[in-house]
């Protein structure tokens, strides 16, 4: 069985790696350097790619690739296939209307 890998990856606002240093900010620290700054957090899988849509904050994103990894792990061990990207983009954005049902702006 292949090694599978899941990680947090930054952003920029185009959807491209972020590599960069950065401030606590998520703002560049070389000006000059052509980073426009983290926007987001994306979980990616080596066997899954993209995992749901990006996060904004990375402690939101966090755990969002911890229940990633578990769930193959959970397949691994009972020889279900592994769900589709597509599918748990639905449960998060589901997790998240519970979450905010008493937001108020």
């Amino acid at each position: 069985m292949a090694r599978i890998a899941v990680s947090v990856q930054p952003r920029h606002a185009d959807n491209t790696a972020c590599d960069h240093p950065v401030k606590p900010s998520g703002k560049p620290r070389d000006p000059d350097s052509g980073c426009t700054g983290r926007a987001v957090y994306a979980v990616v899988c080596t066997t899954c790619g993209t995992v749901g849509e990006p996060h904004h904050l990375r402690v939101l994103a966090d755990p969002a690739a911890t229940n990633h990894r578990e769930e193959h792990r959970l397949h691994a061990n009972t020889g279900k296939p592994t769900a589709q990207p597509e599918k748990e983009a639905e449960l998060q954005k589901r997790s998240r209307a519970r979450t905010n049902l008493g937001a108020r702006k």
